[in-house]
């Protein structure tokens, strides 16, 4: 791996495109006015309004060279939009409703406005499978030279459960994929917390207390096989590489604001009489967001695809894993880790 360096210095200059970027879209996120505020936020579905922490921003069906389909989901509301891209559009480019509520966004106690309003300001951020990223009609390339990434470094678990039955959720599913992740990984932090959901940090958040002045923040992002099945299928890693590369957020914002996201979204559950603690509870999450203010922070990224196979993986996953790991490690000085099937 190469030393770590700032991400801008492989940036290109932003290119006005005339038609979809040609390579496959891997994640859509908030933009970046949204992200530093999201305590501060609300998205409307219709009449219904919802915290931006609960709102997850996915993409839809996604193909290369195609219109982006943009999905705005919570966990019990569902609204699609679709970005086009072309040279005749005014600006280039234009948001249509698909299906669901129509979208307002609310910044604190001002006055809604139209979704597709607020983002002419602060779009939408698109990644690519090349490690690039687009707003509204402006590519930004990059440069990683991240070649493949090594075959012997892929890792492999049995797994005894559905390979596309990915989140344990509310209930707690012991014969899922999130679950058995759980299992493996019980013993290696002090505390772990089930994210899963809409506006997830990742899949599970694991604390590790290092030593006296180092604390470790590990994000697990699980993905359920397509099928069902093993298989050499590239689209098995386009959403959890999407994932990982989103997620960088985290760190970024702080221990403090991922400790808050943490607690609101374990109040919601509790409200239900459910639990998000899979180890360690408030006052655990507590001692690392004080021990943060005077501790290192080693930050470590883990990938689980048991659609996957360490054996006989598609040499695209490679190359798409290899841009992956640059891309975290560049940001975020991450610690990377794949686990597959045998």
């Amino acid at each position: 791996m190469a030393p770590a360096t700032n991400l801008l210095d492989d940036f290109l200059r932003p290119i006005r495109l005339k038609k979809p970027y040609a390579l496959h879209p891997i994640s859509a996120q908030w933009g970046e006015q949204a992200q530093l505020r999201i305590a501060a936020q609300f998205v409307l579905f219709g009449a219904v309004e919802v915290p931006l922490f609960q709102v997850d921003v996915s993409l839809g069906d996604a193909e290369a060279g195609k219109p982006i389909p943009i999905v705005l989901q919570t966990e019990s509301q569902r609204s699609e939009c679709i970005l086009k891209i072309e040279d005749g559009l005014p600006g280039g480019y234009r948001y249509e409703h698909v299906s669901g509520p129509t979208l307002k966004f609310k910044v604190n106690k001002a006055d809604p406005i139209d979704l597709i309003e607020y983002l002419r300001k602060d779009p939408f951020i698109v990644r690519y499978v090349d490690g690039s990223s687009s707003y509204n009609c402006y590519h930004i390339p990059v440069e990683l030279d991240a070649g493949d990434f090594d075959v012997a470094r892929l890792e492999s678990w049995e797994w005894g459960v559905p390979l596309n039955k990915e989140s344990m959720g509310k209930a707690g599913d012991r014969n899922t994929i999130q679950y058995r992740t759980f299992e493996k990984i019980r013993d290696d932090y002090d505390f772990i917390f089930n994210d899963d959901g809409s506006g997830e940090a990742a899949d599970l958040v694991c604390f590790k207390d290092v030593d006296e002045k180092t604390i470790r923040l590990t994000l697990v992002h699980c993905k359920g096989a397509v099928d069902g099945r093993v298989s050499r299928r590239i689209e098995n890693f386009y959403y959890v590489c999407g994932q990982a590369q989103k997620s960088i957020g985290a760190k970024h914002g702080g221990m403090k604001r991922l400790a808050d996201n943490l607690r609101r979204r374990q109040e919601t559950w509790a409200r239900e009489g459910k639990t998000r603690f899979l180890k360690g509870d408030y006052k655990t999450l507590q001692f690392f967001t004080e021990k943060a203010r005077r501790a290192k922070l080693e930050f470590e990224m883990i990938l689980v695809q048991p659609g996957g196979s360490a054996s006989d993986i598609n040499p695209d996953a490679l190359k798409l894993l290899a841009t992956t790991e640059v891309y975290l490690f560049k940001t975020t000085n991450a610690d990377f880790r794949v686990i597959l099937s045998p």
